[in-house]
């Protein structure tokens, strides 16, 4: 199967603009596990008024990994995307709402996961892997 590119919706850039990384050593008897996690994402857009359908798209995200049992990380992250959505005749409200959340904000995510696992991967503990995030969930509280 081809695929073709979007032609409504473009990332034009991706970046980090904040990362904290703390890391909780076990004591002798501990272990690590970095599937006991919790974490909180917010995320905001920001239109442009100086040029139409460009947008940003900021992602923070606060991640606890095994913190009760204390070793582990504890990892604060701020991503941003910038996006460009072409709006034609076709483009409806519902549609531009599908574009925005239903592909570019996952597009930030998965660079932050992909970001997360690259720089973990050179902490003590190894790499940290975000898990897949409800995107229905992550919606309705819009």
């Amino acid at each position: 199967m081809t695929l073709t590119a979007s032609k409504h919706l473009k990332l034009n850039r991706f970046y980090i603009t904040d990362q904290t990384i703390l890391t909780k050593f076990p004591g002798e008897k501990q272990r690590v596990h970095l599937d006991r996690h919790s974490f909180d994402l917010e995320h905001e857009i920001f239109r442009s008024e100086e040029k139409d359908g460009s947008f940003e798209f900021l992602v923070n995200l606060n991640i606890k990994i095994n913190i009760e049992e204390k070793p582990g990380y504890v990892i604060s992250l701020g991503a941003v995307g910038e996006f460009t959505l072409t709006k034609g005749h076709e483009m409806t409200e519902n549609k531009e709402a599908g574009y925005v959340l239903g592909s570019a904000l996952p597009m930030i995510i998965n660079s932050a996961r992909v970001y997360l696992m690259n720089v973990t991967s050179f902490y003590s503990f190894g790499p940290y892997l975000l898990p897949v995030v409800e995107m229905a969930e992550l919606m309705k509280k819009e």
